[in-house]
Parts: structure tokens; C-alpha cells; sequence
């Protein structure tokens, strides 16, 4: 059985609006010098692909806060 995840990123950059579309259409909240992604991924595999995404695109974490949804 998949379970669904809900994550939160906190990058430490401003990020590019192309971003969003290729982060699989994660809710992108900006900052001054920062920007907050949330979003629900379908399974444990997708939490592990945006994380390889994140490190593809160079994109600094400073948090990242991935929890199961009953």
C-alpha cells in the first residue's frame, strides 16, 4: 500500500517560476532570499525523486520536513 507524503523544503535561494513546473507543481511560496516549496507527493519514490531533482538543479536546502498522511 502507498502512502501519500506531505513535504516542505526551505531553499536558501530566489527561484526561477520554471521551477515550479519542474518540481512536479510544488506550491512555491517566495521570499526576500528564499523560498518555501510544499506540496503532496503520491509515494516514498517520489519524496526520494525530489530530493535527486533538488541536488540535479543545485538548489540549497536548509530544511526539509517530509511527513506520512493517514
Amino acid at each position: 500500500m502507498n502512502r501519500r507524503w506531505r513535504v516542505q523544503v526551505t531553499v536558501s535561494a530566489v527561484l526561477d517560476p520554471w521551477v515550479k513546473e519542474y518540481l512536479g507543481g510544488m506550491q512555491m511560496i517566495p521570499g526576500e532570499d528564499a523560498a518555501l516549496l510544499q506540496g503532496e507527493l503520491e509515494d516514498l519514490a517520489a519524496v526520494y525523486g525530489l530530493c535527486i531533482k533538488l541536488r540535479d538543479a543545485q538548489i540549497p536546502v536548509t530544511a526539509f520536513h517530509a511527513e506520512i498522511l493517514n
